[in-house]
């Protein structure tokens, strides 16, 4: 690493020598005015110009249904203002209404153009405007509602109404999806951005740890579907359910609650008993897998709600690296 002693120039300017050669990898040139922004602890040095890349444009010719939303949540992740996918040879009506239906899915992102055979997109949200921490809440709730809606599918049966459990939590599953796409692109755009930091009024390491937490809710709600499913093919009516539905509501109520400590400026205490609420939730839920029941459904549920569990166990995990670092 380089180093470089602080100068008085003058009586009123501080000046500091940068060596020519670095200066010219980076791209630097004489007269080139820079910008200076104090963040951390650090000082950061951003050249005045533009130099944004253009918009990617992805080639999604051979790609499925399923590869195609991969590719628009993936570029909307990577916090690209615009970005476009294509097909050689034209673009069917199929991917123009699939696109259509991604960009309204994802907060911000809208169709910009469309042409023979590309479809644009660009985002519109104003970074200025998220609140990564109520992002999170709004992803939890998603998150929740769907472990909510399958557990109780899986232990009370079918609604009657011919609609699939999986179906119904998959809904909330997009949504969860959809809040923890907008942490990850906030996140990813300030890693090339720093600026991005003061409009969303967080420091890195903080943003980093939101969206930890994210990536484990969103985990919870994937694992909901997994219950859904379960609950379509071999609910448990009949079965000792009563126990795995107690045992459920106190798997949300850790995760909700290390959650709560992990958006918070909350003490070592406080994110300690947290995390030591979410462990003894995880032990509870395993000790049921001890008793004399048959496998199948059984074994399939406890094991699932075992692993969301553990998400709460981690994210309050990240709930005391927190808030160990705001006392360090």
């Amino acid at each position: 690493m380089e180093t470089r002693k602080v100068q008085l120039a003058g009586n009123s300017t501080y000046t500091i020598s940068l060596p020519k050669a670095w200066a010219e990898e980076q791209g630097l040139e004489t007269g080139m005015p820079l910008g200076l922004r104090p963040r951390d602890g650090r000082l950061i040095l951003e050249t005045d110009h533009d130099a944004a890349a253009p918009a990617p444009v992805v080639d999604v010719t051979d790609a499925s249904t399923a590869e195609l939303r991969d590719v628009v949540y993936g570029l909307y992740a990577l916090g690209y203002d615009e970005f476009g996918v294509q097909v050689d040879g034209g673009l069917p009506p199929a991917v123009r209404r699939s696109v259509s239906a991604l960009a309204s899915e994802l907060a911000g992102l809208e169709v910009q153009s469309e042409d023979a055979t590309t479809v644009r997109c660009r985002d519109l949200l104003d970074p200025s405007e998220l609140s990564v921490p109520r992002v999170v809440s709004r992803l939890r709730f998603a998150a929740l509602s769907a472990h909510r809606r399958a557990t109780g599918a899986l232990v009370e049966g079918a609604t009657g109404d011919g609609v699939d459990a999986a179906d119904r939590v998959e809904d909330h599953r997009r949504d969860a999806a959809a809040e923890a796409a907008l942490v990850e692109r906030y996140f990813q755009r300030t890693l090339t951005d720093v600026a991005d930091l003061d409009r969303l009024g967080t420091g890195r390491a903080e943003l980093v740890d939101q969206l930890r937490v994210a990536e484990e809710l969103e985990r919870v709600a994937s694992l909901a579907v997994d219950v859904a499913r379960t609950a379509d093919e071999d609910p448990l009516p009949g079965r000792p359910a009563g126990s795995f539905t107690d045992h459920a509501e106190r798997t949300r109520r850790s995760i909700e609650g290390a959650t709560e400590v992990a958006l918070s400026d909350a003490s070592r205490a406080a994110a300690l008993d947290a995390q030591a609420e979410s462990r003894r939730c995880a032990e509870a839920v395993r000790s049921l897998a001890d008793g004399d029941v048959d496998a199948g459904a059984w074994s399939l549920a406890v094991g699932t709600l075992a692993r969301t569990a553990d998400c709460g166990a981690a994210i309050g995990t990240h709930a005391l690296r927190s808030a160990l670092r705001r006392e360090a």
